[in-house]
């Protein structure tokens, strides 16, 4: 009995997070949906003219450098400060694992306004500038960063290899 329940639970939760993505898709393939269950008709046209528009290559490309940048810099912070907390000051893991929690206690927007804040107060010219957003998503991706390349360091000490 413990199986079925366990199967309609998660094909509940399968249902609950598919649904909304199918639907979505649908709708971008459907030339009209009025008031039937499903599309009248469906077209390739949407996702064809949104595919040749150079704003959505541009927006693209502009996501993926900025990602790209929130990585490096979580990588250029994160290893060697866990490194540092593995090997010669281990005090310091306690202010790193605060430092990580931040973005879990934190609501995204109270991180936004920080760091805006906080840029208008040291840099107001870097109000507006790309960079910022590259800045939020490395707060944003500092504890996982660290989580995973503490545990990294923790096991490799641990197998004799550091």
């Amino acid at each position: 009995m413990a199986v079925v329940g366990r199967a309609v639970l998660f094909g509940a939760v399968a249902l609950y997070i598919v649904l909304p993505i199918a639907a979505v898709l649908l709708y971008s393939l459907a030339t009209r949906w009025t008031a039937n269950v499903l599309p009248d008709g469906y077209t390739l046209e949407h996702w064809q003219s949104a595919i040749a528009d150079d704003r959505l290559a541009a927006a693209f490309g502009r996501s993926v450098a900025l990602a790209a940048a929130a990585v490096v810099l979580d990588v250029a912070l994160v290893v060697p400060a866990a490194y540092w907390a593995r090997t010669r000051n281990r005090r310091i893991r306690g202010v790193l694992e605060l430092a990580a929690g931040i973005p879990f206690a934190l609501p995204y927007i109270v991180i936004a306004f920080g760091i805006l804040k906080i840029a208008g107060d040291a840099a107001p010219w870097l109000l507006g500038q790309p960079i910022l957003v590259a800045l939020a998503q490395a707060a944003v991706l500092f504890p996982f960063m660290f989580c995973e390349g503490y545990g990294a360091l923790r096991d490799l000490h641990e197998e004799g290899l550091s």
